[in-house]
């Protein structure tokens, strides 16, 4: 079986045996709605038929050849699928791809068949890392400014109506029919090194972050401007 050899049928039996695989061994891909796991089928068929031109040709993808499997690494970013997991998966569904594939291919050397898999799996993952890691940054940084760019004009009432000041909430994730504390983190006085006072708030904005990922949080000009879900502010 080379790649030109391989039929849509067999590539797509190949990719269905990876991702029984891979739902039974990574719970975040099992619990994925039907939609996704069918485009996860068509990933899997790039990556098998990826795979076989790899062993024709004895030779690692290019960038340009991996792209498909970047491009679908970036979804699993949008999807919530955690990077430990994706990267899990990759390992499980490759594994899962070189039995299918050994058996089919009796005339490969098997030493060359499993040095071939090893070298493609650590090139495959890598490259999805990098791409939904870079997704990810791109992600966060958008929800940031579009953080910021909320409350900012939260304290300065800047809304067209009552209406307008709830669909920016929701778009942040929060329920404008709930309660909320709002708070300012800033210095007593003006400071005297602004510079190191916002490194200081940097801080303290990433600490808030971590302990309060429903808060919305952002670095104004006056100061660190919180937006809590809560009825009160015990604790």
């Amino acid at each position: 079986m080379t790649a030109p050899q391989t039929s849509d049928e067999e590539l797509e039996a190949v990719s269905r045996h990876m991702l029984g695989a891979i739902c039974r061994d990574v719970e975040e891909y099992a619990a994925l709605e039907d939609m996704v796991k069918r485009d996860l089928v068509a990933t899997n068929i790039d990556t098998a038929w990826l795979f076989l031109k790899v062993l024709d040709r004895r030779q690692m993808p290019t960038d340009g050849q991996l792209g498909l499997l970047a491009s679908a690494a970036r979804q699993r970013a949008h999807q919530g699928i955690p990077l430990a997991a994706l990267l899990r998966a990759y390992r499980v569904g490759a594994h899962a791809m070189w039995r299918r594939l050994s058996s089919a291919r009796p005339d490969l050397d098997p030493h060359l068949l499993t040095d071939s898999t090893l070298r493609y799996i650590d090139c495959a993952s890598s490259a999805a890392e990098v791409a939904y890691i870079a997704e990810r940054d791109e992600m966060l940084n958008s929800l940031a400014e579009a953080t910021r760019s909320t409350l900012s004009r939260l304290v300065e009432d800047d809304f067209e109506s009552p209406r307008a000041r709830r669909r920016a909430l929701r778009a942040l994730g929060l329920d404008p029919a709930c309660p909320h504390v709002a708070a300012v983190i800033a210095p007593k006085a003006s400071a005297a090194h602004p510079k190191g006072v916002d490194r200081d708030l940097a801080e303290v904005l990433r600490e808030v972050r971590q302990a309060m990922p429903s808060a919305a949080c952002a670095q104004l000009g006056q100061g660190l401007v919180l937006l809590v879900p809560a009825g009160h502010t015990d604790e």
